[in-house]
């Protein structure tokens, strides 16, 4: 079975340091330590998640992109 990620554009803009606020303008990892929690929750898509479950979630956008191609293979 052959999934394909979806269309990404190339990132212009700076990435925000680790556990540093993320600036207007720059892109932020939710991964470890980060900081930001409520823009990470409005970027992903998730405002009932506590920081620690942020940092190991999927986005509910991609886990639809996927299922959307599950079930056109399964189908």
């Amino acid at each position: 079975m052959l999934l394909v990620a979806p269309e990404h554009a190339p990132h212009l803009a700076p990435t925000a340091k680790m556990g540093r606020q993320v600036q207007d303008g720059q892109f932020m990892h939710v991964v470890g330590n980060f900081a930001g929690v409520e823009r990470a929750r409005e970027a992903m898509g998730i405002d009932w998640m506590t920081r620690d479950e942020l940092r190991e979630a999927i986005p509910p956008a991609y886990t639809e992109h996927v299922g959307r191609q599950l079930i056109t293979q399964l189908g």
